[in-house]
């Protein structure tokens, strides 16, 4: 009687597999952190965009300020300004917004100095001030020449 004998090496085919499972869990670790970074690199963006908005929003209302006190000096040449609160709700965000318009004598009389201050506050965000100073020559309507 012959007897038929295998042999199989034993720990050959295990540490394959070892080795496999290490592979791919150091490609799982890897495609974690690749998905981490840009997570953090997109929610960078979306702040900086947001700061965006609101900086491009606060000289919109500076140069709508600028506009209207120079059409209030065209029908008054008396106009010192005025001051405008805007709610969340006009600016269509959880921000709030006051525009606050001076007008001032010059030196020459024939002209003012509009000085026009946009502050917008919101939630989760610093308050933003910018401010704009021009020269105008006061034309009142009725004016010749």
């Amino acid at each position: 009687m012959k007897r038929c004998v295998q042999i199989r090496r034993i720990g050959h085919s295990s540490a394959r597999h070892g080795a496999a499972a290490l592979l791919v869990l150091v490609c799982l670790s890897f495609a974690t952190v690749v998905a981490a970074l840009l997570i953090k690199s997109g929610l960078a963006e979306k702040t900086y965009v947001s700061r965006l908005e609101f900086a491009n929003q606060a000289d919109w209302l500076v140069e709508a300020g600028i506009d209207r006190a120079a059409a209030q000096l065209t029908r008054s040449a008396s106009y010192k300004g005025e001051t405008w609160p805007i709610s969340f709700k006009r600016l269509d965000s959880p921000r709030t917004a006051l525009v606050r318009i001076e007008v001032k004598p010059d030196t020459d009389p024939k002209f003012r100095l509009i000085r026009v201050t946009a502050q917008l506050s919101g939630t989760g965000t610093p308050t933003l001030e910018i401010h704009k100073e021009v020269r105008v020559l006061v034309k009142t309507v009725g004016d010749a020449g």
